[in-house]
């Protein structure tokens, strides 16, 4: 069976305008969270994480209609981050692991904002 993935256009109920409501709320998570884990490291620290975090939010629409968060991320990664080479694994692996948690917050919002859109409380 072969699948086809649209992009986040053809999802029905979802708009441009819906972007900061899925940002907003989920870069606030990403800030406020627990989940970002507080880290001393010369490689990454916290703030380096939330914006692994922000980044994955921002990057909710490519899971969408593309592949999943953890390869998006993890693709992300490899094309983007110049320092993939001289980071520890442990380092690079909590750096994907926390752009996938922002990128399934982002879709999570997604998702709310689009049955939100056709089923109005």
């Amino acid at each position: 069976m072969l699948i086809s993935f649209c992009d986040i256009s053809c999802v029905n109920g979802y708009n441009t305008d819906d972007e900061s409501r899925i940002l907003g709320p989920c870069r606030l998570y990403c800030e406020i969270s627990d989940l970002v884990p507080n880290i001393d490291s010369p490689f990454c620290d916290r703030r380096c994480l939330v914006d692994q975090c922000n980044n994955g939010c921002s990057m909710y629409h490519m899971a969408v209609s593309e592949r999943p968060c953890l390869s998006v991320c993890d693709n992300w990664m490899r094309e983007n981050q110049t320092d993939v080479g001289r980071s520890p694994n442990s380092v690079i692996q909590l750096k994907v692991q926390t752009c996938t948690r922002g990128c399934g917050i982002g879709l999570e919002e997604f998702y709310k904002s689009v049955v939100g859109s056709k089923y109005p409380m």
